[in-house]
């Protein structure tokens, strides 16, 4: 009798194990290309800040990512392998609201509840210009797509003020009734689009713009 139980036992079947790339009946299968990212992971956690994060900002090549917050630090991520935090800009005195490249990537600019934007050299992380002139927090900024190196800012204190960064002050300021949490350009630079806590959405347009700008 134990001999029959033994040979039942060797005799008995043992499934395989299927390779990864073996279909397996009734299980759905991926779709679409194979994944071709050089991150270690589909998701990575960047940790490194120290409060809330406010703003995200790739470079225009995409390689690397800027990040802002409550903290009042910049700091800039490698996006691939690792994602390491390579570089901490320190500068501003308050959190850091809103964070954009220029066009080829070489500044950034970021807009500060400290009353200030400051222009930094995207390379060596070096503050290259501290833009000062708002009497409230700095909600939003937004450098010119093409042309000189305009900047147009919105802030609580219920302006918005166009800004050329060779200038020490702003070249113009628009005053709207209250507080204004974003700006931009339109694509040709010459006008303004901002947006506050009145709801409206409102485009601004100065003799200055007729003055210096060539369409």
């Amino acid at each position: 009798m134990i001999d029959q139980k033994r040979k039942a036992q060797e005799m008995a079947l043992v499934p395989t194990k299927r390779p990864r790339n073996e279909a397996v009946p009734g299980v759905p299968q991926q779709a679409g290309p194979p994944r071709t990212s050089s991150l270690q992971a589909p998701i990575m956690l960047l940790t490194g800040h120290e409060g809330e994060v406010y703003c995200c900002k790739f470079h225009p090549n995409g390689s690397t990512l800027a990040s802002s917050g409550f903290d009042r630090l910049i700091l800039l991520w490698n996006v691939y392998g690792d994602c390491e935090n390579y570089a901490t800009l320190k500068g501003h005195s308050g959190a850091v609201m809103e964070l954009h490249y220029n066009t080829d990537g070489s500044m950034l600019f970021s807009a500060s509840t400290d009353k200030t934007v400051a222009v930094w050299d995207s390379e060596t992380g070096e503050r290259i210009k501290r833009l000062k002139g708002h009497t409230s927090f700095v909600n939003s900024c937004y450098p010119a797509r093409r042309g000189p190196q305009l900047v147009c800012t919105g802030s609580d204190d219920g302006t918005v003020k166009l800004w050329d960064i060779r200038k020490k002050a702003a070249i113009h300021t628009f005053q709207n009734t209250y507080q204004v949490l974003a700006a931009t350009f339109n694509d040709t630079s010459d006008q303004i689009i901002s947006g506050g806590i009145d709801n409206d959405i409102k485009v601004w347009y100065s003799v200055w713009f007729v003055n210096h700008m060539k369409v």
